[in-house]
């Protein structure tokens, strides 16, 4: 917007703190983001503007922004809490951390720009010198008492925990503190000597591995206040009964909406204003706006207070924690300030008009567009073209291209050709003094993108790991004995050493102690939890028996899929030609920004669709991921070619949900696209088969009466099937056939783990998208019991911003009984039902309507469960929760968050229930697995591998539940590499090196037990010497410097890598000396009689067992006689000693 590009010329030309206060959060979000692009390019030495024009008294503002600015840090959002007024929750902690970074720098005199909503700024808050003190500083060298460091750590409400992953979190393990600043990017790592910081380090939270090296490091509260004595003393002073508000179950006195209480902790607040230094300027974005938001502001507090107190609950009066606009004023008059009219045009002498004008009319498509862009050429305008990303831009410059106009990304200036940038403008303008028109992708294409909102951390989804988290008591497999109970790690003193083994429990009390670095042929057991498996006693052939079958049903499986791939590849298909200009512009109309595994998944898309074979693809990706925009592109590909899409959903409401969905998206095309369900009358659905039939419908969405017989094409290309492990048997076979004919794209939100994706990768074409949108946030999710003041809250709060809320009640008989309750706790919601029972025409009055905005609020079933995506539903209440299964919990919870809003789930139960151990387990983990992407963790722990069942058919369910899932899937991969002729790399045995050293990891090394297992599984699958080097530097970097005995293992994994370049099978030690066995290799007959000159007297041979080499052992001499092995290894191994 022009107003963002006044205020960066204003900044530019006397940088110093910058407050603009606008009316709502929205308009505040929006125009920082404008703001940063124009200021975050300064490193282009281009000018927006020419040199010489404009300027005359104010104007020469304008002229200033020639670079774009400084770097975007310079501009920061100061956003509300969003919570309502009274509510009992906290700000989420990205939240916190955004605004106290804000307080921070502007306390430290920064020249920032801050964007701040009326709301906030009327806000009481933390005063500077508190939020100082309370501040701790780190360098490197400092001396500092570590014992306080941490006490103070907890004050500021740091949760101490075993490993950091999370901001607000620390942990301590020997002379290393852990420590994730709420403000920081990542986690830091302190190393303390005694009391004197030695080295500060950032690390990975993912890999735990350090990063880089940091001079200094600053940590900020957790929260807008720190629990000093001096602050809870004088909250118990003031405030009666405190014992009711704070929940002793939190860390150190915090509670869910603290906040609200902050009065009490501090003899007196402060506001923004006490952060800004003399000579800030303040912007009011509109006035009058303002004044009119200052007033609903108000309204809403005084309300919620009179409410709040109605309900017996003690809360502070709203003057104690909100200014008045005319305190504002009072304070704002310190400063200079400056404003734009927003209903009045009052004009004074101070008043500075600009030539300016937005643009209009100028959609790419539109006639005008090439006429208006030849005019400013004509004239030597500079014409910019902002794109949201880099996909957009090159978009854009192709659109450009096929209308005859070049252009350049970037700030060129190439003979005056229109220039793309990336970065986001609401809207354009063009300033008639400057010669310069700034046109916005929203101008272009006249649906807008979605506002993309950065401050949240979005974090990249990974596949699940191999080995998932084991505690004792869980299942696990050994390749060689099967299946048995995890018992711990056990230290155990064997012939006189002290070794850490794995105890596992078999049948009849049989017990098996693993040496750790055995590990490698264990793994946690994962299978379904309503289907135990068998467990065996030790010896005996049973576990081989089981194997063999598994392996035998597991090539079957292998042959069948790869059978089906071959086939394919020969069957003759349609192929589709390049993509057109209006698939460019199809594209550049998506409101989002694509993540490149989506762009990964179309690109792959297109490439079958172009070959003369059917394409059989399917895409994976966890709920809310974008794959129904990845199959509308295929869609449009397929239509602009003259060819019909059918798209098959499970759901008759998912069809009325993709119906809106894709007929938005096609809405400029000449594309005819219905619904085939049992929405329709008879006779409407007669219409709709005969007019598929003459190809007069491009895009026929259904449930499976797509698949009846009286259903036929006219052209078909294209069959898009969405989560077809929910057809039945009978279904599922013509969907097999069709799959020789046509094109076929297949969707699913299953979870695929990394094992079973790398097993199907050579029999089925796969893409998998693992990164949520941008805009896509972890969604707050609260377990609670069922409460009428919370539900309250929580319905107003979404109506109050503009939301829609799902509320699922799983039961017909009782839904209208909950609607009643409902309108009594809310009467002000327009509240709706929906459920499986209803007549078709009802039900889809009910959807279109709450899909309209007609209603706040839809009790339903669970049948919103499937694919339903409404941007504007962010928050769902689900009742009785404790019922449903954790895939059904994921799913439905994944119906909201999907419109860059903080989405909220409530998992209710009831007041009086008892809950189960696994109904409790199920509700925590829904709760603990709140970050995006987490379905593919969550499908693991609730044992259920969807992935199973869905992608490779339930007659497998029972083969994967014999073994566990990561024995199967390696079954499976080794049949799918045999049977195509592939070699297969087996697993040699690892060397034995048994010395009489105390090796292991003892606790107070690592003292976790989880991450102790784990580094122990990191040993065992040492392989070679860089292998060992890698773990020793992680094991100094993550637990500091080695005790002895993991000196000693570290020296056996050493010593076993070297065995293993020369094939050695065993080092055993005892009797006062070690035997090395030999492997019958001719080519080390020389090695081995240079050693017997070199150590001739230290090293014997056996006579009676030529393989056997002896070395002399002394206890008294160890470090020696181990230097005097490693060198016999060494040139053995011919490795450089």
């Amino acid at each position: 917007s022009f107003k963002a590009y006044l205020l960066a010329g204003i900044y530019h030309k006397n940088p110093r703190p910058l407050l603009v206060i606008t009316p709502t959060q929205q308009g505040a979000e929006e125009l920082k983001e404008d703001l940063t692009l124009f200021i975050q390019q300064e490193s282009s030495t281009q000018q927006f503007s020419k040199e010489g024009q404009g300027g005359e008294d104010g104007k020469d503002e304008c002229q200033k922004v020639r670079s774009y600015g400084e770097e975007a840090t310079k501009v920061a959002l100061f956003p509300s809490w969003e919570i309502l007024p009274y509510e009992p929750l906290s700000s989420h902690y990205e939240l916190t951390a955004l605004r106290l970074s804000v307080l921070d720098k502007l306390r430290r005199g920064e020249d920032l720009i801050v964007i701040a909503p009326v709301g906030t700024i009327l806000s009481k808050i933390i005063p500077p010198q508190a939020l100082f003190d309370s501040k701790l500083e780190l360098i490197t060298g400092q001396s500092l008492d570590r014992e306080e460091f941490l006490a103070k750590l907890l004050t500021l409400g740091y949760e101490r925990i075993e490993m950091v992953e999370a901001k607000g979190e620390f942990s301590v393990r020997g002379g290393i503190v852990d420590v994730y600043p709420i403000t920081s990017p990542e986690p830091i790592r302190i190393d303390f000597l005694g009391e004197t910081i030695e080295s500060i380090r950032s690390f990975s939270p993912t890999s735990q591995r350090s990063t880089g090296i940091k001079d200094r490091v600053v940590i900020l509260p957790k929260r807008e206040l720190v629990l000093t004595q001096e602050a809870l003393s004088r909250f118990k002073a003031k405030i009666s009964s405190p014992e009711s508000l704070i929940n002793s179950s939190l860390t150190e006195g915090y509670f869910e909406g603290i906040e609200w209480y902050l009065p009490s902790f501090y003899p007196e607040l402060a506001s923004i204003f006490n952060y800004l230094k003399e000579d800030s300027l303040i912007f009011l974005d509109g006035p009058d706006l303002i004044i009119e938001e200052v007033a609903k502001i108000e309204d809403e507090i005084s309300s919620r207070y009179q409410e709040t107190i109605s309900r017996g609950k003690f809360v502070l009066p709203p003057k104690e924690l909100l200014l008045s606009w005319r305190e504002a004023e009072t304070l704002m008059d310190k400063f200079q300030v400056i404003s734009t009219p927003y209903l009045s045009d009052k004009e004074t002498d101070r008043s500075v008009k600009f030539s300016v004008s937005s643009i209009e009319g100028l959609t790419i498509s539109s006639s005008l567009f090439v006429q208006q862009l030849g005019l400013w050429q004509d004239e030597g305008w500079q014409i910019i073209f902002v794109a949201g990303y880099q996909a957009q831009a090159a978009r854009i410059q192709e659109l450009l291209k096929e209308i005859g106009i070049e252009s350049t990304i970037g700030l060129e200036r190439l003979d005056h050709l229109p220039s793309i940038i990336t970065g986001h403008l609401s809207k354009g303008f063009e300033l008639k003094d400057l010669r310069l028109a700034v046109i916005s992708d929203r101008d272009l294409f006249p649906k807008p993108r979605s506002f993309r909102r950065r401050y949240f951390d979005s974090e990249e989804s990974f596949p699940i790991s191999d080995f998932v988290d084991l505690k004792e008591g869980d299942l696990v497999v050994h390749l060689n004995y099967g299946i048995g109970r995890y018992l711990g790690l056990k230290n155990i003193k064997v012939e006189g050493t002290r070794r850490d083994f794995l105890l596992i429990e078999y049948a009849e009390g049989d017990r098996l102690y693993i040496p750790i670095d055995q590990l490698s042929l264990v793994q946690k057991y994962i299978g379904d939890r309503d289907s135990p498996p068998k467990i065996y006693r030790l010896g005996g052939n049973a576990w081989e028996q089981v194997k063999r079958r598994v392996k035998n049903s597991v090539r079957d499986l292998a042959k069948e899929l790869l059978g089906l791939y071959a086939a394919r590849e020969t069957l003759p298909g349609y192929a589709f030609p390049p993509d057109t200009s209006w698939q460019y512009e199809f594209e550049a109309r998506f409101r989002h920004e694509e993540t490149l595994d989506q762009l990964r998944a179309v690109e792959e898309i297109k490439q079958d669709l172009e070959k003369k074979r059917p394409m059989d693809r399917l895409v994976c990706g966890d709920v809310g991921y974008g794959k129904t925009e990845v199959a509308i592109r295929a869609a449009f590909k397929v239509t602009m070619d003259a060819k019909q899409v059918a798209v098959l959903v499970p759901t008759t409401i998912l069809a009325q949900q993709h119906l809106a969905t894709f007929r938005d998206r096609f809405d400029p095309y000449p594309v005819n696209i219905e619904v085939l369900s049992r929405f329709k009358t008879k006779t409407q659905q007669k219409k709709i088969v005969e007019r598929l039939k003459k190809g007069e419908i491009d895009i026929i969405i259904g449930t499976h009466r797509l698949l009846q017989k009286d259903v036929s094409f006219r052209n078909l290309g294209l069959v898009i099937i969405d989560e077809e492990q929910r057809f039945g048997v009978r279904h599922k076979e013509k969907l097999k056939n069709l799959r020789k004919l046509v094109d076929v794209l297949t969707l699913t939100a299953t979870p695929i783990p990394r094992t079973l994706y790398m097993a199907l990768t050579k029999t089925r074409d796969m893409s998998v998208i693992q990164t949520p949108p941008p805009d896509r946030l972890p969604i707050q999710t609260q377990v609670a019991k069922f409460d009428e003041d919370l539900i309250h809250d929580a319905i107003l709060r979404e109506k109050d911003r503009g939301g829609q809320v799902f509320f699922v009640h799983n039961r017909i008989q009782t839904i209208d009984k909950m609607a009643a309750l409902l309108r009594k706790i809310v009467p002000e919601i327009r509240l709706t039902i929906a459920h499986g029972q209803m007549p078709e025409h009802e039900l889809e009055r009910v959807m279109l309507d709450f899909l309209d905005g007609r209603y706040d609020l839809l009790l339903s079933t669970s049948i919103i469960e499937s694919g339903l995506d409404i941007p504007q539903v962010n928050t769902i209440i689900i009742a009785d929760a404790h019922k449903f299964g954790l895939a059904q919990l994921y799913q439905l919870r994944g119906r909201v968050g999907r419109a860059g809003h903080r989405a909220y789930a409530y998992l209710l139960y009831p007041t009086k229930a008892a809950l189960s151990d696994q109904a409790k387990e199920r509700l925590l983990a829904i709760k603990e697995f709140s970050e995006l992407g987490s379905g593919f963790r969550l499908a693991m722990r609730d044992m259920e591998i969807r992935g199973t069942g869905n992608i490779l058919g339930p007659e497998q369910h029972g083969e994967l539940v014999s073994v566990g899932f990561e024995l199967y899937c390696r079954l499976l991969e080794e049949a799918v590499a045999e049977l195509k002729g592939e070699k297969i790399e087996r697993e040699v045995p690892p060397p034995q090196v048994d010395l009489p050293l105390e090796a292991y990891l003892p606790e107070d090394y690592i003292p976790d037990t989880r991450q102790r297992f784990e580094a122990y599984k990191k040993i065992a699958s040492v392989k070679s010497i860089e292998d060992l080097k890698e773990i020793e530097e992680e094991f100094w970097d993550r637990y500091g410097p080695f005790p002895k005995v993991t000196q000693n293992l570290l020296i056996i994994m050493e010593l076993k890598a070297l065995a293993r370049v020369i094939s050695i099978p065993s080092i055993s030690g005892g009797d006062g000396r070690i035997n090395i066995e030999l492997p019958q290799k001719e080519e080390i007959i020389p090695k081995i009689q240079h050693l017997a000159k070199r150590f001739s007297d230290k090293i014997r041979f056996n006579p009676r067992k030529t393989n056997l080499l002896h070395l002399e052992w002394d206890k008294t001499h160890q470090e020696g006689q181990i230097q005097v092995l490693r060198e016999i290894l060494k040139e053995l191994a011919d490795e450089p000693r």
